[in-house]
């Protein structure tokens, strides 16, 4: 189930995927959020697998994903942290946050 359609396109496989891209001045960006309905399994409890990304001028500034046994967490640049899921809806605001953050 994809939990808001103003933010995500459903793909019949499962998946529902969002990229924009832009060119604000010199800053060149993409924001792209992956998700997959998944099976409930340890280090997937919520039955979703997702990558949102933050790339500015070809690096990742700020992602959001939960890559194979490494559970929930978030990359600003090449440092990570643990990221408590709550819900799809709660998920796209923090990243939708950090990315204003970023640009400030």
């Amino acid at each position: 189930m994809v939990y808001n359609t103003t933010i995500w396109r459903r793909f019949d496989e499962g998946k529902a995927c969002q990229t924009f891209k832009g060119d604000r001045g010199r800053r060149q960006y993409i924001v792209e959020m992956r998700l997959w309905e998944v099976p409930v399994s340890p280090d997937k409890p919520h039955g979703f697998k997702y990558s949102l990304a933050y790339i500015v001028k070809g690096k990742r500034a700020v992602c959001y994903d939960n890559g194979e046994g490494k559970g929930d967490h978030i990359h600003y640049y090449d440092k990570e942290a643990e990221y408590k899921f709550r819900s799809i809806d709660k998920l796209v605001k923090d990243f939708l946050r950090d990315i204003k953050e970023h640009k400030k």
